[in-house]
């Protein structure tokens, strides 16, 4: 029986990118996309550093490079779309609001200078 080892480097590849993937679906609250570059420039030069001091081939070095950049990109889009749904799901307005109380005013505004109103107002006069 063969058995297949299991690179420390590798098992350290994925304790990275579950970090990365969690970091960036936190700064998908915070920041814009452009946060992504150095985030995901500085994931692919230490994974290449990494495979490097490790003595991994060429195709390793760029296999690991490709999902470190991808992972962090993964991840705020996952951010992105938690937002989303969280902001989906939130509560009404609740009455002491700025905005809700402009509505409820412009609402009542436009039932009490109804057509019929202004006419039968202009007729009296």
């Amino acid at each position: 029986m063969a058995e297949k080892k299991v690179q420390s480097g590798s098992l350290l590849m994925f304790a990275i990118a579950i970090f990365l993937f969690l970091v960036c679906a936190v700064l998908a609250w915070s920041f814009r996309v452009w946060i992504l570059i150095p985030i995901s420039g500085l994931a692919v030069i230490t994974q290449v550093i990494s495979d490097l001091i490790g003595g991994a081939s060429i195709g390793t070095m760029l296999g690991s490079a490709l999902v470190m950049a991808f992972v962090p990109q993964l991840g705020f889009v996952l951010g992105l779309f938690t937002r989303y749904v969280l902001f989906a799901m939130r509560a009404p307005l609740p009455s002491g609001h700025p905005q809700s109380t402009i509505a409820k005013l412009y609402k009542q505004n436009s039932d009490s200078y109804s057509v019929a109103k202004v006419r039968r107002g202009s007729d009296t006069l």
